[in-house]
């Protein structure tokens, strides 16, 4: 186990004080990363990897202002370095939830959704959407413009675009379901 001595050491940058604590520690982190993917049911070792570099990383950045952080009278070294890669290992899958690949048929689905067409915006009633849902729906569905292209028109950003799309879908959604539907089991 290291204690501060050890520590101290290696915060003088002794490498051979660093390759004991990797040593040391690269398990106990590599079983902490392992278990907090497992608790989000992800398996994947080379996640479980990148989230032991990654902590060892930050660690060690501006000389090593993430090791100087530890303090041995609130816990223990095995603890702090435990809560350290369990954060990376949720910041990384945040980050790959992110920006997980869209096949092209979902692409194509977000990008032009079925249940929103132009004629049906001409009938949606004032009050139903707000100014600026209208308007981005209008230019994607009108205008047929990009998602990229409406954030610069409207001088946002695109993911405020999708979510406004998003929200107006909703709302529309709401509208036309409440709605009575004509000609349907009416009797003549």
């Amino acid at each position: 186990m290291w204690i501060m001595q050890n520590l101290n050491v290696l915060l003088g940058g002794s490498e051979a004080a660093w390759r004991d604590f990797v040593l040391e520690y690269a398990p106990l982190l590599l079983a902490v990363a392992q278990k907090t993917l497992l608790h989000y049911r992800v398996s994947d070792p080379d996640l479980a990897d990148d989230a032991v570099q990654e902590a060892f990383l930050r660690l060690v950045r501006e000389d090593y202002r993430g090791l100087r952080l530890y303090d041995p009278q609130r816990s223990q070294l095995r603890t702090f370095l435990g809560v350290i890669v369990r954060n990376v290992t949720i910041d990384l899958l945040r980050k790959r939830r992110n920006t997980e690949a869209v096949s092209p048929e979902r692409l194509e689905q977000v990008a032009a959704p079925a249940d929103v067409q132009p004629e049906e915006l001409q009938k949606i009633p004032a009050g139903v959407l707000s100014v600026r849902q209208s308007r981005v729906l209008h230019l994607l569905v009108n205008e047929e413009l990009s998602v990229s292209e409406v954030a610069e028109q409207m001088g946002v950003q695109p993911h405020t675009v999708r979510s406004m799309k998003h929200k107006a879908i909703q709302r529309l959604r709401r509208y036309f379901h409440n709605q009575p539907r004509t000609g349907e089991g009416v009797a003549p």
